[in-house]
């Protein structure tokens, strides 16, 4: 809960790097905990694309990957490790057609998760899925409206699918809820 905490406050290095620590803990003190071993993941995810040099990013994104996979050897029916395995295939190694099996089963089991809903949601922006996109996104935010990261990825996919303008209304609200949301500044720049 408290990598969970930290994760979910994505205010940058120190609170991931944070998060990383206790995701380690938790699987220190139960080795077949699946849901750390997928935090543990999408934390390494988080640390590869903002925060590592390029000599070592590839190294991190593996790890990210074996941990993925541990959650869903542990845990097969669990969303958020399905989820979790197809962010990190599709952010790690590019792998779109990797990633399509594990985020169509997070999408079967995790209805009512804004987070992997949310993934979902990307990733179907990302592959020239517009309206199952917004449509998922929609019913994550009103799963999670307090959520920033919910209110960021909609902003994310608003982006992904070039409604620029669209998406900046989103991602200033993630700002209200969290004005210290890490990447958040950034995608209002680049949508402007």
């Amino acid at each position: 809960l408290r990598g969970r905490a930290d994760y979910n406050r994505f205010e940058g290095e120190a609170t991931n790097r944070r998060a990383l620590a206790e995701f380690d803990a938790a699987i220190a003190a139960d080795p077949n905990f699946a849901a750390a071993h997928a935090a543990r993941s999408r934390s390494l995810i988080v640390i590869a694309n903002q925060y590592a040099d390029a000599a070592h990013t590839a190294e991190i994104y593996n790890e990210a990957i074996a941990a993925a996979r541990t959650a869903t050897t542990l845990a097969p029916d669990l969303a958020d490790a399905q989820s979790t395995l197809a962010f990190a295939l599709f952010q790690g190694r590019l792998d779109v057609k990797g990633a399509r099996e594990p985020y169509q089963r997070s999408h079967e089991l995790g209805a009512g998760d804004a987070s992997v809903l949310g993934r979902y949601a990307l990733y179907c922006a990302l592959t020239g899925r517009e309206a199952e996109a917004r449509a998922e996104m929609a019913r994550a935010l009103k799963l999670d409206p307090l959520n920033p990261l919910v209110h960021r990825a909609m902003g994310s996919v608003l982006y992904a699918t070039r409604r620029y303008a669209e998406s900046l209304a989103p991602l200033q609200q993630s700002l209200r809820l969290n004005p210290l949301l890490s990447g958040a500044q950034g995608a209002i720049g680049r949508a402007l």
